[in-house]
């Protein structure tokens, strides 16, 4: 499966690579994979529709022609890298105010820039006026055109080649401003046979032309509604669309500023077999994408790109734009990371300080989106109506008389007998969902999640020792109640050394601390007992190996984890529609990290009888644990991501076998070079 794009000899974009997230799959429980478009030649997506309208630009008018493009971002770099591969003149036209860097990295490039006007119209116009005078020159749209959408569509196909063998995707995330990229990927997907699978094209509230675009037409929408305060619908004959045109962009996420998308995009989403899901979020969430995202794969994502990301870090959103199949087969979803060059250290540390100021201690989030969801149930099984009439209130007394399209706290659409006249049931047909951020759905538990693990892991060791006591302590305990005492008690005696014990050890209560989302540790503390140095399994014992006497030891152990759904057939537990979690701990493959105090002789040995001892702890099913309850309303899921906890911190020497000083050596010159 492929493209006129994809199959033409002379691209000049990379095919990205697509990487699985096992931090986002393990988030969001489904099969996530990142497009890395930021890996273009000019750090962007823009790189495949921008070249490919260069290179037929060149093929039509000769190796003569002089492309011209007003852009102080994304599309300008993709033109002068374009130009720059094929021996062309380019000139980039930039209203005041781009920053110098910018203007420096374009002529660094080879481009020739222009400085006209104080806005981007001012630019285009002198651009456009530059065109008219030249016979040889051509202007390069920033995203309205076919030919753009075509080489953009070369990402699809590349997804059909690298996703796993005979997988389709249940949804594709893009962010949207002008539409050039959503065009791309739906045309992508129609020709690859993908028509069916949902696009969802995120954008911010304070530049959503499109969102407000799907609007004005119908199919998008439950109902058209008129225009939003101050937008302006202009109805394209040749596509038989109304675009809207915002007065203001006030969003920071600068590369998705259109004030008003392509057309034949628009109509594209409204005719497409598998829909569009139209997203808006405010900047805020993006920037807390951004950083999320920074931390867990160190890529610094533009604002713009970050905005796709949003659906990543909220798996209550997530799970309303993909919910989980009726046969409960795994999901399988891409972001794209779109990429962009228009991001910096220094921004990424001011996203910080909004983010801190703005968004911690937010109770809730509004995001605007066209899809309706399902009403569902509540935990009692009571069916859930539309919106109580309290939440329209939260519109402001100007807002109902324009009928713009307002954030409110609305979680679900209105029910047609909800109560409210019709006029007001109007100004709500976009459905907004309504993210709480308190305790506890919506922020991260992964506190309350180790709190909860570590209660069942103290709750068993009590009942070992509530065991022990009904046992005589100095007789072997019978078979069927040693399991029991597992986490308080342990002896080992090779199997071949009669009933001579070479091992034992009293322990105090265990605890887990969580490193990231597929490794804990396992902390030991052994209060009293004793170890033979000779750990070998002889018929009878060596009376000169004097037993080594154990006092108030602390081991710990990195231990791998996985977290699996438990399925669920009571009738009962089936109304929260979230599956039971559990944490199924790999003790058969746990590495003693450290030990304290630290032991001169019979390391060896005394490693060797700690893992009889996890291994025996697996054997007890002390090995499996459930996560915190989440069965309290099918319509949320709980946050945990252990990742971003302030863990341990552990001292290694290697990571995969590569010394950490290579490795430091590694991003000192990565660091430098950047």
């Amino acid at each position: 499966m492929t493209t006129a794009a994809d199959s033409d000899p002379e691209k000049l974009w990379l095919e990205t690579p697509l990487v699985y997230s096992s931090h986002i799959s393990a988030r969001l429980g489904c099969n996530v994979y990142l497009k890395l478009e930021y890996l273009q030649p000019a750090q962007s997506f823009k790189s495949r529709g921008i070249s490919y309208f260069v290179l037929h630009a060149r093929r039509r008018h000769g190796p003569g022609v002089h492309v011209i493009i007003a852009s102080g971002g994304n599309a300008g770099l993709a033109a002068t890298c374009a130009a720059k591969a094929l021996g062309l003149r380019c000139t980039v036209f930039l209203p005041e105010g781009v920053s110098a860097s910018t203007v420096e990295f374009l002529k660094r490039e080879g481009a020739e820039v222009v400085t006209a006007g104080k806005i981007y119209l001012d630019a285009l116009r002198a651009a456009e006026k530059a065109v008219e005078t030249q016979t040889n020159a051509v202007m390069i749209p920033a995203y309205d055109e076919p030919l753009l959408w075509e080489g953009h569509s070369s990402m699809i196909a590349e997804l059909a080649r690298q996703l796993p063998k005979d997988i389709k995707p249940d949804a594709i995330f893009c962010s949207v401003g002008g539409a050039g990229l959503c065009a791309g990927v739906m045309l992508g997907c129609k020709s690859v046979g993908w028509d069916d699978v949902s696009v969802v094209a995120l954008e911010t509230t304070g530049s959503n032309c499109f969102y407000q675009s799907l609007a004005l037409n119908p199919g998008a929408f439950p109902t058209t509604a008129e225009p939003a305060e101050g937008v302006r619908p202009a109805h394209c004959p040749e596509h038989d669309v109304t675009v809207a045109h915002l007065p203001a962009l006030t969003s920071r996420a600068t590369s998705l500023g259109a004030s008003s998308p392509a057309a034949g995009s628009v109509r594209m989403a409204l005719d497409r077999k598998g829909g569009i899901k139209s997203v808006c979020v405010d900047d805020e969430l993006a920037m807390k994408a951004g950083l999320l995202f920074a931390d867990e794969h160190k890529i610094l994502a533009e604002l713009s790109c970050s905005t796709t990301l949003v659906p990543a870090y909220s798996p209550e959103l997530f799970t309303k734009l993909v919910p989980p199949s009726a046969s409960g087969a795994p999901r399988t979803v891409v972001f794209v990371v779109c990429g962009g060059f228009k991001i910096s250290l220094a921004e990424f540390e001011e996203y910080r300080g909004i983010v801190e100021r703005k968004v911690e201690g937010r109770t809730h989030w509004d995001v605007l989106c066209n899809a309706s969801w399902d009403a569902g149930k509540d935990h009692t099984g009571t069916s859930l109506a539309g919106p109580r009439r309290n939440t329209i209130d939260h519109l402001k007394k100007s807002d109902q008389s324009s009928g713009r399209l307002t954030r409110t706290s609305i979680l679900r659409p209105l029910s047609k007998d909800s109560g409210l006249p019709a006029r007001e049931q109007t100004l709500h047909r976009s459905p907004r969902l309504h993210i709480s951020i308190a305790m506890c759905v919506g922020e991260n538990c992964a506190c309350q999640a180790v709190r909860y693990v570590n209660a069942q892991l103290g709750a068993l060791y009590e009942n070992a020792i509530d065991c022990l006591k009904k046992h005589n302590p100095s007789q072997k305990p019978p078979e069927q109640s040693r399991y029991s005492h597992a986490l308080a008690e342990f002896t080992y005696a090779p199997p071949n050394a009669r009933r001579e014990v070479f091992f034992k050890a009293t322990f105090d209560k265990p605890k887990l601390e969580f490193i990231c989302n597929h490794d804990a540790l396992l902390q030991l503390i052994i209060k009293d007992g004793y170890y033979r140095l000779d750990h070998s399994a002889a018929s009878a014992i060596n009376y000169s190996d004097k037993p080594q006497e154990l006092k108030n030891v602390e081991v710990s152990f990195r231990v791998p984890f996985s977290t699996r759904s438990l399925p669920v057939d009571d009738e009962v537990l089936k109304r929260s529609q979230n599956p039971l979690q559990l944490i199924v701990l790999d003790l058969t493959k746990a590495r003693l990290v450290s030990m304290a105090p630290a032991m001169t002789t019979g390391q060896e040995a005394f490693a060797y009888y700690l893992k009889e001892y996890l291994n025996f702890l697996d054997q007890a099913g002390n090995h499996i644990l459930f996560s915190i309850p989440d069965a309290d309303d099918a319509r949320y899921r709980l946050t945990i991501d252990y990742s971003i906890l302030d863990g341990p911190l552990l001292d290694v020497d290697m990571i995969h076998g590569i010394g950490v000083e290579k490795i430091n050596e590694y991003l000192i010159v990565c660091l430098a070079e950047g």
